[in-house]
């Protein structure tokens, strides 16, 4: 957390007043006399802690995601062990995310923990938000090749996808045929030729 520090001096070079702020977010406004902006914390700033963790206990995953990110006080008072883990129980996240921590090459430590927690609920509800895909397209492959005089319009509900469950291969079933490509594969240069 910064410390700003400011004086306002009158006209004749007296120190007047002295405003000193350890709050990471403030705003400007002006004095009554019109003199010199003064720098003061925002009201969303000025909330405490444990009313804010009651704010977010009635919240779900998704919308206690999007509230701690509002500013720095609010994301530090999300930070709360309970309170994270309520929130990947609601998400039902909970389990996967145990299974991490057991692991013996995580640290124990307790902000490691968090941070953890944290990141976990921050990317699912990333994941889980219609309003705009976690995922992008990066390409797209045209299987009407496999099929002699096929077009992909003809294709469209004959041919059956499934991945692996480690991510790295991908069938695809068209009439009595499975072809499995490997996925994320490079070939050597020397392979190449």
């Amino acid at each position: 957390m910064a410390t700003v520090t400011t004086a306002s001096f009158g006209r004749d070079g007296s120190k007047r007043r002295r405003l000193s702020v350890s709050m990471p977010d403030v705003g400007y406004v002006s004095d009554p006399d019109g003199d010199v902006p003064s720098l003061v914390p925002s009201a969303a700033m000025s909330v405490p802690t444990e009313i804010l963790q009651q704010i977010y206990r009635l919240l779900g995953p998704v919308e206690y995601n999007s509230a701690r990110h509002t500013c720095r006080v609010w994301f530090f008072a999300s930070y709360d062990r309970s309170l994270l883990v309520q929130m990947l129980k609601r998400g039902g996240w909970l389990t996967s995310v145990l299974r991490i921590l057991a692991r013996p090459d995580v640290s124990s430590a307790e902000d490691e923990d968090l941070r953890i927690m944290s990141k976990w609920i921050s990317r699912e509800s990333t994941l889980s938000d219609i309003s705009r895909s976690g995922f992008v397209e990066v390409g797209q492959t045209d299987f009407s090749g496999l099929i002699p005089g096929s077009t992909p319009r003809s294709l469209h509900g004959a041919i059956s996808f499934a991945a692996s469950l480690c991510g790295r291969f991908l069938l695809v079933m068209i009439d009595h045929r499975a072809y499995v490509y490997e996925l994320n594969h490079t070939c050597s240069p020397d392979y190449l030729g």
